[in-house]
């Protein structure tokens, strides 16, 4: 039988991925054209609105919006590529006289997208770990350095305060002259980058707060899934399993290799020590895939998303995932 040919769009740099850009590993059955990207926002956005791909790693905020508005061009499949703990995703001004979350309630905070889901799963620690509700925040979206086109439309319900800055303003700026308080998202400041003096961490010692955070609630936090055109699936349903059983593969393949301790899978001088917490801390895997063993974070994300006005109405969980994946 001839190979099915799919083509497939992902962020490069993961070891978890790599090998099926670079078509060393391809899903039985399955021969993908693959794309890789630097900036995964490119792929939500086309994703979202121009449905460019059969196979593409995608926003799970985004991808929940479009669930519960019942566009229906792809089904989630319960891989996760990307995971990262988002108390160090907090800045305000150097000189600020905020030092601790509690002190963010009432503040104006600048997010690049409200819908983004590092910035959902920070408006959720807020809310859960230092009650600041999040309709008691003023929202101020934008680029950070310019204008950045949204990649999928939202409604918020009125009890919730978002305002719009203009497109040749820039978060960074504000925040260094005091237009906002602070700052929350997936991505730094470019001025904290830069390493300038006028910006810091709301939790600098964010490491053992994200190790703590772990231990209390089983949340390593989910970023981004793997999205299969749904055309596809209703076509070849074998294909939500062959797929799924491909990034297992070279997620296993990587591990290995970072725990290799002979031959350092990259440039960071302390990776054996890494890999024991990732032991210890997560039972050896870090990024576990499929549904049953991340139901109870996804069912928290889904929950999040409609309690900070992201989704118009509740989404189960069986909407995002076809039947061949729940079992996973």
């Amino acid at each position: 039988m001839a190979e099915l040919e799919l083509t497939l769009a992902l962020v490069p740099n993961y070891d978890r991925t790599g090998p099926l850009l670079e078509r060393r590993v391809q899903p039985e059955g399955i021969r993908f054209a693959a794309e890789g990207f630097t900036a995964a926002g490119e792929i939500f956005r086309r994703v979202a609105q121009r449905a460019e791909w059969d196979v593409a790693e995608m926003s799970v905020s985004t991808f929940m919006v479009m669930c519960a508005r019942h566009d229906d061009r792809y089904v989630g499949l319960p891989i996760f590529p990307s995971r990262s703990f988002r108390h160090q995703s907090m800045w305000v001004r150097a000189d600020s006289d905020i030092t601790r979350p509690e002190q963010l309630a009432g503040k104006r905070i600048g997010v690049t997208e409200y819908q983004q889901t590092a910035t959902m799963w920070i408006r959720g620690i807020l809310a859960d770990e230092y009650s600041v509700r999040t309709e008691d925040v003023q929202w101020v979206t934008g680029g950070l350095e310019g204008f950045e086109p949204e990649r999928y439309p939202i409604e918020l319900p009125p009890r919730f305060k978002l305002e719009t800055i203009p497109p040749n303003e820039g978060l960074d700026g504000l925040l260094q002259r005091g237009g906002i308080d602070a700052l929350i998202g997936a991505r730094p400041p470019p001025s904290f980058l830069r390493g300038e003096p006028h910006v810091r961490r709301l939790i600098p010692d964010y490491r053992p707060v994200e190790r703590e955070y772990y231990r209390r609630t089983g949340y390593f936090p989910i970023m981004h899934l793997m999205v299969l055109r749904r055309s596809v699936y209703q076509e070849h349903p074998w294909t939500v399993g062959a797929i799924y059983r491909a990034f297992e593969r070279v997620k296993d393949a990587g591990l290995a290799r970072l725990r290799d301790p002979g031959s350092p899978a990259c440039s960071l001088p302390w990776i054996t020590a890494d890999m024991e917490e990732v032991r210890d801390l997560f039972g050896g895997d870090a990024f576990p895939y499929g549904v049953a063993r991340n139901r109870q974070q996804l069912e928290y994300m889904l929950q999040m998303g409609y309690d900070q006005g992201v989704l118009p109405r509740p989404v189960r969980l069986d909407e995002l995932f076809p039947a061949e994946a729940l079992t996973t």
